[in-house]
């Protein structure tokens, strides 16, 4: 490997361990705030005592933080609008005075040349007349002295006049910027004046938008609790008809033993054929299936677990909108003469194993169910139960390889 070989790795190491050092800040970042957000809601349900009102109440404490949070809102929206003109204004008005200053600055340097040009011409009069007084008046008037003297006297004459138009000018263009000065000022304070509307209707917009903030917290206070309220009270509920629905679902499970879980997948299997197109009925073998009982949302229920191999295409028992598995559902609840709330099929797809803490791949999942569960699932999957758990996962490994490779 040459060294370009080795820098183009290296950039492309570092460019990976930035990638993923981002990353990892960015879903820090995210954790952070959802952990603030709930720290904040869970102080607005402690301070406002919202667990100790009723349902009732807490529906009419949303509906008026909702009203108040929608109040905000417009209010604050409103008071942005007004603050967005008074910044335009204000962006204006500094136009203007940056265009002055422009202006006085040429104007300034217009009046600075002409009393430098007085100086100047004041400078040359002033010679001039000196030479005036050192002559003394010629007697013949014909004389090169009087020619030279009358020359002077135009000169300084006509300096005279330079000095005084210069001067002139001079005047205008200080007068002048003067006006624009004062024009100047003038804008400044109206500028200034915006700037002070500026922060108030600022600080306005914000104490609206932490009110809209604060009813926004608390409509989500509010619906947390009551969402605490109704998990309680169906548990309450659940409770209540537990031991009935016990002997339901003892009588199930009862039915589900004599039924049996070979005789069971044959059936799923069978009802799955009739929802799905020809070409997707190889995916059927490498389904099987256990079940259990579990507590899901506090009541208990019959779990059919579905164990798909290793398909990646899990839609298609699903079907759309749940569609196929509702169906196959309901089928089974007549084939088990069950009423249907009694039990739900649950497809163990990696992400759902994952989810109850059953991590690991294929393989090692299949190695966490007892002998006997392995010994069922093999029959379900029509091969040999013989060996201990490491030889019967191998066999269904194998059995899901096989039907991938063809």
């Amino acid at each position: 490997m040459n060294e370009d070989e080795k820098s183009r790795l290296g950039r492309v190491s570092s460019s990976k361990e930035t990638s993923t050092s981002n990353k990892g800040s960015i879903m820090s970042r995210s954790k952070n705030r959802r952990r603030r957000k709930k720290e904040q809601i869970d102080r607005v349900i402690i301070e406002h005592n919202l667990r100790s009102l009723d349902e009732e109440e807490l529906v009419l404490k949303l509906e008026e933080s909702l009203a108040e949070k929608e109040e905000n809102k417009v209010s604050r929206d409103e008071e942005n609008l007004k603050l967005r003109e008074q910044l335009d204004a204000r962006n204006e008005i500094n136009r203007q005075v940056k265009e002055l200053i422009g202006a006085v600055q040429l104007i300034k340097g217009k009046r600075d040349e002409a009393n430098a040009m007085v100086t100047e011409l004041k400078e040359k009069r002033l010679q001039l007349d000196s030479k005036l007084k050192i002559h003394k008046l010629p007697t013949n008037p014909d004389s090169e002295e009087m020619a030279e003297l009358k020359l002077l006297k135009d000169k300084q004459s006509e300096a005279h006049k330079l000095v005084l138009e210069a001067a002139g000018e001079a005047q205008i263009a200080h007068n002048a910027m003067i006006e624009m000065s004062e024009e100047k000022d003038q804008l400044r304070e109206a500028a200034d004046k915006e700037q002070r509307s500026v922060k108030e209707s600022s600080r306005i917009a914000d104490e609206f938008h932490q009110n809209y903030f604060n009813a926004s917290v608390m409509e989500n206070a509010i619906k947390d609790t009551m969402k605490e309220l109704k998990f309680a009270t169906e548990k309450k509920q659940a409770e209540m008809g537990a031991a009935e629905r016990e002997v339901e679902i003892s009588e199930l499970m009862r039915r589900i033993d004599v039924f049996g879980n070979v005789k069971l997948i044959e059936m799923t299997r069978s009802f799955y054929l009739e929802e799905m197109p020809q070409k997707l009925h190889w995916c059927l073998d490498e389904l099987f299936l256990y079940v259990e009982t579990a507590k899901i949302q506090h009541i208990e229920t019959v779990r059919i677990n579905l164990i798909p191999g290793r398909i990646r295409r899990i839609g298609i028992l699903i079907g759309r909108g749940g569609a196929k598995i509702a169906s196959v559902k309901m089928k089974l609840a007549e084939l088990l003469n069950s009423d249907a709330g009694l039990f739900t099929i649950e497809i163990l797809t990696v992400a759902e194993r994952e989810k109850r803490g059953l991590k690991g791949d294929y393989s090692e999942f299949l190695l966490s169910h007892k002998l006997t569960q392995l010994r069922d699932f093999a029959i379900q999957l029509g091969l040999p139960k013989s060996g201990n758990k490491k030889d019967i996962v191998n066999r269904i490994a194998s059995k899901n390889v096989r039907h991938k490779s063809s």
